[in-house]
């Protein structure tokens, strides 16, 4: 898969569900939680494009994400995409930077919601 193909196969979903995540009552709740449950797939995918350590902290990283859940869990999220893509640049990880930029701002912006709300 070309690199900009994976980007934007993450990173619109993650996009769109970040702007759900700031309607109203169920529905932005809904599109909150999906948004998590997004973003912590899309961590393990974009691990397991790398060696074997990697992969399994990025599988394992996903899975607390989803135990945690939630404003804390979103925020994490985005602070490990934001290490990513300064990795990423550094040339420590072979993932796409822009993929994990797209994503933390994506978690970013869902954590915001509690603030609007």
């Amino acid at each position: 898969m070309s690199e900009r193909f994976t980007t934007v196969l993450m990173v619109a979903p993650a996009l769109v569900l970040a702007a759900g995540s700031f309607l109203r009552s169920a529905p932005g709740e809904w599109s909150q939680g999906a948004l998590l449950a997004w973003a912590a797939i899309s961590l393990s995918f974009l691990a397991g494009q790398t060696t074997t350590l990697p992969a399994w902290i990025g599988l394992t990283l996903g899975f607390v994400a989803i135990a945690v859940g939630g404003v804390p869990a979103l925020v994490g999220l985005c602070v490990v995409y934001l290490s990513a893509v300064t990795a990423s640049l550094l040339g420590v990880l072979p993932i796409p930077w822009v993929a994990a930029a797209g994503l933390a701002l994506a978690c970013g912006l869902g954590s915001l919601r509690d603030l609007v709300h």
